[in-house]
């Protein structure tokens, strides 16, 4: 009895409170907040990250009680499940509410769903919300954030040490051997734990900036990186991928290091810093990991280079130079975190230098690389992949990635765009440590080039033309939107317009087609249009042009017809609104007359009663058209099909004799993944586990990210794709890249996800309608068994919404095995984990390539089914 009246705390009795509001604009100051108290910190931190807000009074309320609702709001807004609260609050059913003790208040209804999808309460239990929660109820909830139930379940058998032991419920007392073997709720001074003590507001913030330096991942709104150096309320750090950036204070910023409030110019170098910002400012910053280090930082320009004699010069930023002598040990180190040679390190280099207690160079964060010697004429520019290729013109080349930001200037004055650069261009670039371009200087532009000669080959799909030039020379060239076509006659023409042996004068400007001349009057052949009125008795032809411009044309006769799917046409087989290409004679007389009777759209309406649908073409225009009774119908995957399987919306090919339709092709996709292929066909096994192969030819076109003329060398097994259909035949192949990265954000209600994917960005997605996932070697429908936390792999639809997931399972060990020709690795199994092209690997934030992972390394893998990994982190 002594140890319980001595443990035991007052129950306050509480009063019903608004919700706090999450996303703080920025970091207060409360009126009854100082810096002297010890959640003094915490606050000032949810308050900038906008977990917890202040009274209307500019009170905070650090000693006011939690409820078990409040308290429940706090870890979900803390870890960016607000949005999802919101969209899933109509999903509380009144059944569900009278089990969490019923009049739950209108702004808590949806927290309660999420908790429960998010495990962090028993869909069963009895929630009283109203109550204040306790030491112990908190201590559940934080471990539950944390994922470690199952550890805590394994503990409920744990010794506790506390004074009041006894008073600890048997149900949470695993739960609290976890939180206070972590540090998150700690036992009172008297070595009591006072389960059932109500925590504070104050309280709360302190237990919520404990739990997130467990967490593996971030809250939402705050970020990691590693201080370089500090001035004029301007930081510059090593964030994600040790990239240097930069960050800008806000003039009421609040900072911290060791729990107490410091100011920029006690942050050293190598600082792990942890920081939230409120638009483009720092509004609050905290030192997790101090670097032991003093604030001896140089930063300027290198103007000499002595590595032999073992010394550096530095140009400041007034313009006073600076001779230091390297240490013994120096560190030299790019801004993607590559580690370089002092040699590296030349003339021109904009560098960072720390000094050592000796005043020695100890380290070097080399900014950007001297620019001697970095220019020549462009072999290769490829602004999908953003890579620049250049020669010296002695048989040496250079590679170089495009920045986000790369610039093109010439003559010091700005030039359009990275666009505007060709093959054959003499350029210079400005360099940083790692390899990316900031800016390009065009020197010298390849001069205009006329080619002439008659068309040898040409896609009119692709706009890729082959010209036999008059040299005897084969020239390919691809032909942009943008090149201006047209006749000898000065009238214009379009790639519809050229045909094999056309004389043709071809005029380049830096590399690229600017014009191209079709050598013969632009009156005679090539004509396009669309058949307004035709009179058979008088042979006479009204066609409406691109437009829909009217012109009247006569018949010669006879005529050539070549109309598609008539092996003996006459004039009486063309038919109204029939897209035509035709030539004329010097008389201005129809001399030859070609009839795709082939048209596009998209159905608006379906009479299958009457025998009618209507299509909307690509103007937008619609037409009523009548189906043959006997009309034949292709739909990929089914059979016995008619015009009731055509459904509005459905995208058609559709063959037109007349007036009347003969045949509908329904455009289809296919999804699946690939799962073998030869030099010629590539096999596929779809999402209902049916595989289908297909031969790649010139009516099958395979389309592959970032490869401009694909070819099956350039797929790899494992990938998805998507097969598209017309009717029962595939003319395209489209492989995928997928969406991959960490769940960040579960909107059931909404059906979307948010995925921070591995190049750093974040994308909200949302499901097709028949989504698939796989997780645990079970395949399930809609997103209730995706967690935040999650490693998924996705593919999306060619609306790009995702239609197939798959959840990683995690493995963490010591790395036992690895089989370099394979690229397989293992942990404790005789399986080993696939890495391929699409795998990230990491270590310390880093990324790594599979020849840098190393036996005995430990390592946590990511994978999804045939063990195949899609991220792994490594650590020494």
């Amino acid at each position: 009895m002594r140890k319980r009246i001595l443990c035991g705390i007052l129950t306050l009795s509480i009063a019903a409170t608004a919700p706090f509001s999450a996303f703080a604009a920025t970091v207060r100051q409360f009126g009854d907040v100082n810096a002297m108290m010890m959640e003094y910190r915490p606050i000032m931190k949810l308050s900038a990250q906008g977990t917890i807000k202040g009274r209307e009074d500019g009170n905070f309320g650090p000693t006011d009680p939690v409820k078990q609702l409040e308290a429940l709001v706090m870890v979900q807004r803390f870890f960016g499940m607000e949005n999802t609260a919101i969209a899933t609050a109509n999903l509380l059913t009144a059944e569900t509410e009278k089990k969490f003790g019923g009049n739950v208040p209108a702004w808590g209804k949806g927290y309660l769903v999420t908790a429960v999808n998010q495990n962090l309460l028993d869909a069963g239990e009895y929630f009283p919300w109203h109550q204040g929660a306790t030491r112990a109820w908190v201590a559940r909830l934080l471990v539950r954030l944390l994922n470690k139930e199952q550890e805590a379940q394994s503990r409920m058998s744990a010794t506790l040490s506390f004074a009041d032991a006894n008073l600890i419920p048997a149900s949470l007392r695993g739960h609290i051997a976890i939180a206070s073997d972590l540090g998150l709720i700690r036992g009172r001074e008297n070595g009591c734990f006072d389960p059932n003590g109500i925590v504070t507001r104050g309280e709360m913030a302190i237990f919520l900036d404990r739990t997130e330096r467990k967490m593996d991942q971030l809250p939402p709104g705050i970020n990691e990186a590693t201080f370089i150096s500090g001035r004029d309320a301007i930081l510059s750090v090593l964030g994600e991928g040790n990239l240097l950036s930069s960050l800008s204070l806000d003039t009421n910023a609040r900072i911290f290091g060791a729990e107490k409030a410091v100011t920029l110019s006690d942050l050293n170098p190598q600082d792990k810093i942890r920081y939230i910002k409120d638009g483009d400012k720092v509004v609050y910053l905290e030192v997790v990991q101090g670097s032991g280090q003093s604030a001896n930082v140089l930063r300027g320009e290198v103007i000499a280079s002595l590595p032999e004699q073992g010394l550096l010069t530095l140009k400041d930023d007034t313009g006073k130079p600076f001779t230091y002598s390297l240490a013994a040990s120096v560190s030299v180190m790019n801004l993607s975190g590559q580690k370089l040679s002092t040699s590296q390190v030349g003339p021109g280099s904009k560098a960072q230098l720390r000094l050592n207690n000796e005043g020695k160079i100890a380290e070097i964060l080399l900014e950007s690389v001297g620019q001697q010697g970095l220019q020549g004429t462009i072999i290769d520019i490829n602004l999908t992949a953003k890579l620049l290729v250049l020669s010296d013109g002695a048989n040496h080349y250079s590679s170089y990635y495009l920045g986000d930001s790369a610039t093109v200037e010439y003559n010091g004055k700005r030039f359009a765009s990275l666009e505007d650069l060709a093959k054959g261009d003499m350029v210079s670039v400005e360099v940083d440590g790692s390899y990316v371009v900031n800016k390009i200087i065009l020197q010298k532009p390849k001069s205009t080039v006329t080619v002439k000669g008659t068309v040898s080959l040409i896609s009119k799909d692709s706009r890729l033309v082959t010209i036999k030039g008059d040299d005897g020379q084969l020239y390919a060239f691809e032909l942009p939107e943008t090149t201006a076509l047209q006749f000898s006659d000065g009238t214009s023409a379009a790639i519809e317009n050229l045909y094999l042996q056309d004389a043709v004068t071809v005029q380049l400007e830096s590399g690229a087609v600017k014009k191209l001349v079709i050598v013969r009057a632009g009156n005679t052949k090539g004509l396009t249009g669309k058949i307004a009125s035709i009179d058979t008795s008088r042979r006479l032809l009204i066609v409406k042009d691109s437009r829909d411009r009217l012109q009247s044309y006569e018949i010669k006769d006879p005529v050539i017809l070549d109309i598609e799917g008539n092996s003996n046409p006459t004039i009486s087989n063309l038919g109204i609104d029939t897209s035509i290409e035709f030539e004329l004679n010097t008389d201005n007389k129809i001399t030859y007359i070609k009839s795709k009777n082939t048209i596009e759209g998209v159905v608006t309406r379906v009479d299958a009663d009457r025998h009618l649908i209507t299509l909307r073409d690509t103007t937008g225009a619609e037409k009523i058209y009548t189906v043959e009774t006997n009309a034949e119908y292709q739909i990929f995957r089914r059979s016995g099909e008619d015009l009731d399987d055509v459904d509005v919306d459905d995208r058609v090919k559709a063959r037109v004799s007349g007036d009347k339709i003969t045949r509908i092709q329904v455009h289809t996709q296919l999804t699946g993944e690939i799962i073998d292929k030869t030099s010629e066909r590539i096999y596929i096994k779809d999402m209902d586990d049916y595989e289908r192969s297909y031969t790649v030819n010139s009516s099958l076109k395979l389309t592959v990210p970032n490869i401009t003329k694909p070819s099956l060398s350039d797929v790899t097994v494992r990938q998805w794709a998507v097969v598209s259909y017309w009717g029962d035949e595939p003319y395209q192949i489209a492989v995928q890249t997928p969406v991959a990265g960490e769940v960040t954000g579960v909107d059931t209600g909404r059906d979307k996800l948010v995925i921070r994917q591995y190049d750093g960005s974040s994308r909200t997605v949302e499901t097709a309608s028949r989504f698939k996932v796989d997780k645990g070697g079970t395949t399930s429908y809609g997103l209730s068994v995706i967690s935040v936390g999650d490693r998924i792999q996705a593919f999306a639809d060619d609306q790009n919404r995702i239609m197939r997931a798959f959840v990683a399972s995690k493995v963490s060990g010591k790395i036992d095995g690895i089989n370099r020709t394979t690229k397989d690795i293992y942990i404790g199994t005789t399986v080993g984990y696939i890495i391929d092209s699409n795998t990230i690997i990491t270590l310390n934030g880093v990324r790594k390539n599979f020849d840098d992972i190393q036996q005995k390394q430990s390592a946590t893998i990511y994978y999804t089914s045939g063990y195949k990994a899609i991220e792994v982190t490594l650590s020494n």
